[in-house]
């Protein structure tokens, strides 16, 4: 395994990280945040967003501005679904409301090939990781 698939790979410490996190949540933020999350991953493949290679397309669907509007206090919640591959759309919500780059930069060679599961597993790592620098 070289460092790269090394570094896609969520630890069970990992998980129970994001679990903790996630549960930190208001429940009826968590409520709101599953009930609007559903709803727009429904629609990710549907309309003019099924035809788009580009995740962003799916930012024109009011659940989304729903979740956007809902701010930081999702962040654990996006990032818990952000580590189940299929969920990799939810990029697009994690990069406006962090509010700050912590993905690697697509222009290094070794990062090429990455498609956009690969970077929602490591914006989980890298959400994981600046979490430990802060604590």
């Amino acid at each position: 395994m070289n460092e790269l698939e090394h570094d896609l790979t969520l630890t069970s410490s990992d998980r129970d990280v994001i679990k903790k996190l996630s549960l930190g949540v208001d429940t009826e933020i968590q409520r709101t945040f599953e009930d609007s999350f559903n709803a727009w991953k429904d629609k990710w493949f549907t309309g003019a967003a099924q035809f788009s290679n580009d995740t962003r397309s799916n930012k024109f669907f009011p659940e989304y501005e729903q979740l956007r509007r809902m701010g930081k206090s999702i962040l654990p919640l996006v990032v818990a679904k952000l580590s189940k591959s299929e969920n990799f759309v939810a990029l697009v919500l994690y990069d406006d409301i962090a509010e700050k780059d912590i993905c690697i930069d697509a222009r290094d060679p070794q990062f090429a090939l990455e498609g956009e599961q690969a970077r929602a597993i490591r914006t989980v790592k890298k959400f994981l990781a600046q979490l430990a620098i802060s604590n």
